[in-house]
C-alpha cells in the first residue's frame, strides 16, 4: 500500500512532529518494509540491524507505526518517536525533544 501525503501529513499533526523529507519519501513508495539485506553498522560504538520498518495505516502489515506508539506510549519519553524495529524488538526512534514543526 503506497502512502499519500495527506496520510502522513494525519501521523504528523497527530503526533505533532514533522517527519525528515528522506523518511517522509522512503515511507510514501515502502510502507512498512523488511530489508532484505539485514547488514550490520555500527551506530555509537553498538551494533545495529534494522529488522523491519513500521507502517502506517496498512491492516496487512504487522507493525504500525501508531499500534505501536500506543502499545508503548508508557514506556516513551515525550517527543520520541518510533519507526523501525530490530530482531530482538528494540526501537529505532526519531528524537523530537529538541526541535519542533
Amino acid at each position: 500500500m503506497y502512502l499519500t501525503n495527506s496520510q502522513i501529513e494525519y501521523v504528523e499533526e497527530k503526533l505533532k512532529i514533522k517527519f525528515p523529507t528522506d523518511y517522509r519519501e522512503f515511507i510514501k513508495d515502502q510502507n512498512g518494509c523488511f530489508p532484505i539485506d539485514k547488514k550490520v553498522v555500527l551506530f555509537q560504538d553498538s551494533r545495529e540491524s534494522i529488522n523491519n520498518l513500521m507502517s502506517i495505516g496498512d491492516p496487512t502489515r504487522p507493525i504500525d507505526l501508531l499500534i505501536t506508539i500506543d502499545n508503548v506510549k508508557d514506556q516513551l519519553v515525550d517527543k520520541i518517536i518510533p519507526f523501525a524495529t530490530d530482531a530482538g524488538g528494540n526501537l529505532f526512534c526519531f528524537d523530537y525533544r529538541i526541535s519542533s514543526p
